[in-house]
């Protein structure tokens, strides 16, 4: 099954409601990966409706957030939920993710790189 996603603002938003972590990462790997690599949009907004992230989470999206950098694509990730916050200040990844807490916010900070 498909992630769902959908065009705004000239980003394209995936939805992602499951947990990642290592049972199913490769099935949204899978999922996701194409979706950034078919983006034809400015960027792409992945919005997590999952209550935790897990460090395999936070490793799938740091890969997804350098394919979409290498296709000239504009990255962020919303996470309304605050576990998701609290995993990534501990690991310091915030900032590399561009993890907001609403999608007004992860549009606005989801600006492409310069040159596109």
């Amino acid at each position: 099954m498909s992630l769902p996603s959908y065009p705004l603002a000239g980003r394209r938003v995936i939805k992602v409601y499951d947990v990642i972590d290592i049972g199913n990462t490769a099935r949204v790997e899978g999922d996701l990966f194409p979706l950034i690599r078919d983006c034809s949009a400015q960027g792409v907004v992945i919005d997590l409706h999952a209550p935790l992230l897990t460090s395999t989470g936070i490793d799938l999206l740091l890969a997804a957030r350098d394919l979409a950098i290498r296709h000239g694509l504009a990255w962020s990730v919303v996470a309304r939920r605050p576990a998701p916050h609290r995993v990534t200040a501990i690991t310091g990844t915030t900032y590399a993710l561009g993890l907001c807490a609403d999608l007004k916010e992860a549009l606005r900070i989801a600006t492409p790189p310069s040159g596109r």
